[in-house]
């Protein structure tokens, strides 16, 4: 019995021997996975970063180039609106100055009309 118990002792301290290396070859897999695992989530991470630069000195330009062209639309749109005021000034001149003038034509064809009745009146 003594020596089926000391059997049993080097088989099981075999196994914990074998179970031992078992784990620390499982654990230095685990770290090797790991390590590769957190080198590839950097890289990933840098070119994550790099696009998101690109992008974002892409859309300041593109703004930029944006601001610029409202910007001189702006300005021609301005110009085009004062252009239009000017015009519309002149006519509104013209028509003032063409009212003023049917006016007076009208008080001079008037006044004529009412000279002509009281001589036509008078010579009754």
């Amino acid at each position: 019995m003594q020596t089926e118990m000391q059997k049993r002792t080097k088989e099981i301290e075999l196994l914990l021997k074998d179970t031992e290396i078992k784990l620390v070859k499982i654990n230095e897999n685990i770290d090797n996975v790991s390590g590769g695992m957190d080198e590839r989530i950097a890289v990933h991470v840098s070119e994550t970063r790099k696009e998101l630069q690109r992008n974002t000195r892409e859309v300041n330009q593109r703004s930029k180039s944006l601001i610029g062209e409202i910007n001189d639309h702006k300005i021609k749109v301005d110009t085009v609106v004062e252009s239009i005021r000017q015009e519309l000034g002149q006519i509104n001149e013209g028509l003032h100055k063409t009212v003023e003038s049917i006016e007076k034509e009208v008080r001079t064809f008037s006044a004529a009309l009412q000279a002509e009745k009281q001589s036509t009146l008078s010579e009754l």
